[in-house]
């Protein structure tokens, strides 16, 4: 399975578990017209909590240490450099020397 669709699916219900708790938090010390131990402030708590931990169970749910992009052929010759693709003109490039010393360590 594509590891895109339940990442969506878990972002969106982390989202609404936040606008859930958000909403809830909002109403008792902002707006003032819940207390804190009131029933809907204590569901919303719960709600969004139990939303919060699904959207996080469903993003983890694919090991991403497991997850191996396309390899591409590590065998391809290096591509000639393209001029045209450089931030830095022609003319600057051709006072600057290549640096080859770097072996990838």
């Amino acid at each position: 399975m594509d590891r895109r669709i339940p990442n969506f699916f878990g972002s969106t219900l982390l989202l609404f578990g936040a606008f859930v708790i958000g909403e809830g938090l909002h109403r008792v010390f902002i707006q003032g017209t819940l207390s804190p131990t009131s029933l809907p402030f204590v569901l919303s708590l719960g709600f969004g909590g139990v939303l919060l931990y699904a959207g996080w169970r469903l993003e983890n749910r694919f090991d991403p240490s497991t997850y191996v992009p396309d390899a591409e052929d590590e065998d391809e010759e290096e591509e000639e450099f393209d001029e045209s693709m450089s931030p830095i003109g022609a003319d600057q490039l051709a006072g600057r020397d290549r640096d080859d010393s770097y072996d990838g360590e």
